[in-house]
């Protein structure tokens, strides 16, 4: 701070000194403002000195500074809007490192991946020269492989045909910059951007907008926005004064009730009218009391205009609208506008409407829909700003606000209802009144109701209590009786009752007792040792519709959580392999019973036979359609034999002397589909004929003796040689092996010793090769033994002609029975006692085919309506049609019948297509065509 002083008695001469050494305000700061400068100055000057002393700062590493902001990656896509949305996100980051065009190239081609990076590959292949590319081309050909022309006009037309329709500015202003880049050209200048997005506007926007200048395009948004927020504001206001004029002018709600749909023509006409019975409550705090009644507006017989309906109704006591005298409409009505009581019930007014051609096809609760808005639109005048109430008997139509996927037609509808104080309540055609009264339903009879005060009401409401005329109030409790016997029983037990006394003593750790005398082990309660009880626990858990037979650890996991005894986790595991459903429905997972059991190893050559039968094979020009399979036990030589499927037993039995009989003996034993040697050789031998016809051509049966002497002179890793080395002593001469052996020099008894030691190498060598197959296959298997008088189930396996969703009965039961043991057949086999309706199965079964039952049935098992099959099997087969639908394609109609099948119940029935089940099943439609013609009469 500068004081200046000037003294008032001094001279004109002292008074001029002063002045010369106490300088003015301004010189001072202006003096003060020339050393600002100089300081400023010098400090500029070392700060250049500075930077002139220090080395320059590295260059910067832009491809780092560009991964560190994630670009995006791209490899291919089917969406070609993704493809664009990735190189403009990608131009994004470019222009936010400040790249140059070269360095944009070269970063974007290294976000490539998979195709597009082969593409990029092959594009700087094509340039001719090595010239670089520039950003310009790497976009317009990277556009021009990713991004179609179709597809950029699409979306240019999209742009054009924009408008804000049901959205909020704010959402039409995110669509408007997103569809804006693939139109450039119209929005080029800030000028056509505003007047695009001002044509999108709606009408209530637009016209308020459309008369101010906005000197860019983000002031008319915002002016937008806050002009949307004003409209919405009156909008709300507008609806809470016309509420707030309702409830002063009328203490009653106005209420719509619509009834089910009455189709106007009969049979064969081209179109029907809708006619839903509608019930109006128009009432009024007039000086007419409280005598007011259900008034039933119920549609007209025929389709009519509305001078019909008012010729109609001129046989009928008509009530004006608008002020409720009789005699004459609302249109012709002298007194003012308003909604009057309507006294004694009469009618108000009739509506209905013809459908529309495409309304033909729209569902039930679209049509439920339309009724109510149609009802909005013609009587918008009386009820608009006034609380109304719409009763339906489609129950589905009280959920429509709430109803979260809508079709296009329904929000269409629902905005219109929204503009209208209403609720939607559910109203059955014919009410159980103790019903109504025990679900407390919010409906009341407004006929009795109205004469009490209208606070009463008002309360009734609050409380959503009902009124009904007849009927009693009553209430349903559900309340679990289990515990109450458990309580009963725990007093009379003597486990819980020494529970207690150690208790007492403070042994029982864990257990306390609560006020009404229950034993508890924590939160578990203490069930007595009463066997009745805990069956009946256990039957809750494990047999209801609640528990679906569940395992025992997920049973014992369950309980444990309420109910503690002693071996509970063992009684709970008996509990459930004692029950019948589980053994019959449940698959075993475990290992296959019975062990491998070899057949016995022969003595001889030929004493001992395989037999079997390959068939389905293409029919030959000589008829031969199969082949028989002969094969020797102990030296593996088979012969090969065509035949046909239509042989009978005389012509086979020739073919068995000439080729078997004549050249080895009559054998002692003969295995048929026992034994997997001669499986075996059938798949050998189906591998050889396939080389054939593909190496050589013809018919199979044409190389069927190439195939049999090749089998037979060919080594055998079970024997270590040939079959024809094991039974002649030597390989048959081939090209390939020509030598010849000379005369043998033994005679006699050598050769019969010769043979025999032959024979004894090769049945050592089986013996190895069987135990090491048995070895190999016991691995995989368990042993499983029966002893007589055992019960076991049978397992079964269901067939169906028609497959049931291109599967085979999958919730057929997979084991029938139980049957007992009656004595054991072989090592792996047992008899079974089979009921007479499977008297014409065998009754031995392999073990693997049989599952222990550990209950004792108390009476003979019966197999029930199953019909089982030789092999084990049975058919599902369907028993009635329950139901028929068609399903229109573009081109046909193809009918489906739903298909009740045996052993199954209809909950159980299925959809099935009806030229399949009439080509399988033709007798089902022969019965449904009777019944039908039955039910015509």
């Amino acid at each position: 701070m500068v004081n200046t002083r000037t003294g008032t008695g001094s001279g004109s001469g002292s008074g001029a000194n002063n002045n010369e050494e106490n300088p003015t305000l301004a010189q001072i700061l202006a003096q003060q403002t020339q050393l600002i400068n100089l300081l400023v100055q010098q400090a500029q000057n070392q700060q250049a000195n500075n930077q002139n002393q220090n080395p320059p700062p590295p260059p910067q590493n832009k491809l780092a500074d560009f991964l560190r902001v994630r670009p995006p990656t791209f490899s291919s896509t089917t969406n070609p809007v993704e493809a664009g949305d990735w190189l403009h996100a990608v131009e994004k980051k470019l222009d936010l490192i400040q790249c140059t065009k070269q360095e944009k190239v070269s970063f974007a081609s290294h976000q490539l991946h998979g195709p597009a990076a082969e593409w990029w590959d092959h594009f700087r292949q094509g340039r001719a020269g090595g010239e670089p590319i520039t950003w310009q081309e790497f976009t317009a050909a990277f556009k021009k492989t990713h991004i179609p022309s179709g597809v950029v006009a699409l979306k240019k037309r999209e742009f054009r045909a924009l408008n804000q329709g049901s959205r909020s500015v704010t959402e039409y202003l995110h669509d408007f910059n997103r569809l804006a880049r693939y139109a450039p050209e119209d929005v080029r200048t800030d000028e056509e951007r505003q007047e695009k997005f001002l044509e999108g506007l709606n009408d209530e926007l637009s016209y308020a907008l459309m008369s101010m200048d906005f000197r860019d395009f983000q002031q008319l948004v915002d002016k937008a926005i806050r002009q949307e927020d004003k409209y919405n504001r009156m909008e709300q206001k507008k609806r809470r004064a016309a509420q707030f004029k309702a409830q002063q002018g009328s203490n009653q709600r106005p209420r719509l009730v619509t009834g089910p749909q009455v189709p106007s023509y009969p049979q064969g006409g081209s179109s029907s009218v809708v006619r839903p019975q509608r019930q109006f409550y128009n009432n009024n705090t007039g000086n007419r009391g409280n005598d007011n009644r259900n008034v039933v507006v119920r549609p007209a017989a025929t389709p009519v205009q509305n001078q019909h309906v008012r010729k109609e109704q001129g046989s009928k006591p008509v009530i004006c609208f608008n002020c409720g005298d009789p005699g004459h409409y609302a249109d012709k009505c002298p007194e003012p506008r308003r909604v009057k009581n309507v006294p004694e019930g009469k009618v108000v007014a009739y509506a209905s409407r013809q459908l529309r051609p495409h309304e033909n096809n729209y569902p039930t609760h679209d049509l439920e829909l339309a009724a109510v808005v149609h009802a909005l639109k013609i009587w918008r005048h009386y009820l608009y700003g006034n609380r109304t109430e719409v009763y339906t008997d489609h129950k589905s139509l009280k959920y429509i606000f709430t109803q979260p996927d809508l079709n296009m037609r329904q929000r269409r509808w629902l905005e219109l209802i929204k503009d209208y104080d209403m609720e939607i309540h559910y109203h059955p055609g014919k009410a159980n009144v103790v019903a109504d009264a025990l679900s407390r339903k919010s409906y009341c009879n407004v006929s009795e109701g109205r004469c009490l005060p209208w606070e009463l009401c008002q309360e009734f409401e609050r409380l959503n209590l009902g009124i009904v005329s007849k009927g009693f109030v009553a209430a349903l409790e559900a309340k679990p009786t289990l515990f109450d016997q458990i309580r009963e029983a725990q007093v009379n037990d003597p486990d819980i009752q020494e529970i207690k006394k150690n208790m007492r003593r403070g042994k029982a750790i864990g257990f306390v007792e609560d006020e009404q005398g229950i034993v508890w082990l924590g939160e578990r309660i203490c069930v007595p040792e009463n066997k009745g009880l805990k069956d009946t626990i256990m039957k809750e858990a494990h047999e209801t519709l609640y528990s679906i037979h569940p395992g025992s650890t997920k049973m014992y996991q369950d309980l444990k959580q309420q109910f503690w005894w002693a071996s509970m986790r063992r009684e709970i595991a008996e509990y459930v392999a004692l029950c019948d459903v589980c053994q019959r429905v449940k698959a075993e997972h475990q290992k296959p019973a019975g062990l491998l059991q070899p057949l016995k190893i022969p003595e001889w050559k030929w004493e001992e036979i395989g037999m079997d039968f390959i068939t389905g094979l293409p029919r030959t020009s000589a008829g031969h359609d199969s082949i028989w399979v002969v094969v020797d036990r102990l030296t593996k030589v088979a012969h090969f034999i065509p035949v046909k499927t239509t042989y009978m037993g005389h012509k086979l039995a020739e073919l068995y002397m000439a080729r078997v009989v004549c050249l080895h003996g009559v054998p002692k034993k003969i295995v048929s589909d026992r034994d997997g040697q001669t499986e075996r050789v059938n798949q050998i031998l189906e591998d050889m004929l396939r080389a054939c016809v593909l190496d050589f051509g013809g018919s199979w049966d044409k190389n069927l003796p190439y195939a049999e002497f090749s089998y037979n002179n060919s080594y055998q890793a079970s024997l270590q040689m040939s079959p024809n080395e094991a039974l002649y002593g030597r390989k048959c001469r081939t090209p390939l092996l020509w030598d010849q052996t000379g005369e043998r020099q033994v005679f006699g008894t050598d050769i019969l010793r010769e043979a025999e030691e032959k024979v004894k190498i090769i049945q050592e060598r089986l013996r190895v090769a069987q135990s090491r197959q048995k070895s190999y296959a016991d691995n995989r298997r368990r042993d499983l033994v029966f002893e007589e008088g055992d019960y076991v189930y049978l397992r079964v396996t269901p067939l169906r002609g028609v497959h049931r969703f291109q599967t085979k009965g999958k919730l057929a039961p997979r084991f029938v029975g139980p049957f007992k043991i009656v004595s054991r057949r072989g090592e792996v086999a047992y008899q079974l006692e089979l009921p007479p309706s499977m008297a014409g199965i065998h009754d031995v079964f392999h073990v693997s085919q049989l599952k222990k039952c550990l209950r004792v049935p108390t009476e003979e098992a019966d197999p029930g309506r199953i019909e089982l099959q030789e092999d084990l099997t049975y058919v599902e087969k369907p028993v009635r049609i329950l139901e028929v639908s068609e399903r229109k394609t573009r081109n046909r109609v193809i009918r489906f019948c739903k298909v009740q099948w045996s052993n199954h119940s209809e909950e159980e029935a299925t959809w099935e297509r009806e030229d399949e089940l009439k080509s399988a099943h033709p007798h089902l439609f022969v019965s449904s065509s009777e019944s039908r013609g039955r039910d015509s009469v």
